[in-house]
């Protein structure tokens, strides 16, 4: 091919090393991104949805349970817990009997709350 047909910026670059965009990178700067009103607005009525679908799963199944680390929106962070939050927890009576729960059903139930706040994130 003769060089007056070959564009001056073919090889441009060319005596560099190629170094490849690090996509860790590329997926933290996405995640830190301030997020607008509207996301963050949408972002809480999605969590308030779910806590909502929680709660309400619970009460069906005779747990009254009571949210402690939910502050303004804003619930205690995930993997952490909250001793009070689980102490919170009042077991009602089986509706089939009027004999309270066995220490190893309210365990249970426990373990039900704790795995629901891990959950909602």
């Amino acid at each position: 091919m003769p060089k007056d047909k070959v564009h001056p910026e073919t090889f441009k670059g060319c005596h560099k090393k190629f170094a490849p965009v690090k996509s860790a990178s590329v997926a933290a700067d996405r995640h830190n991104k301030t997020k607008t009103e509207a996301q963050v607005k949408r972002s809480q009525a999605r969590q308030t949805k779910k806590s909502r679908a929680v709660l309400n799963k619970l009460s069906k199944m005779g747990i009254q349970y009571s949210p402690g680390g939910v502050e303004r929106g804003r619930s205690v962070a995930r993997g952490m817990t909250d001793e009070t939050t689980l102490l919170s927890v009042a077991v009602a009576p089986s509706p089939t009997t009027a004999d309270p729960m066995t220490p190893a059903e309210q365990e249970r139930l426990c373990q039900i709350v704790a795995q629901a706040r891990i959950d909602l994130g």
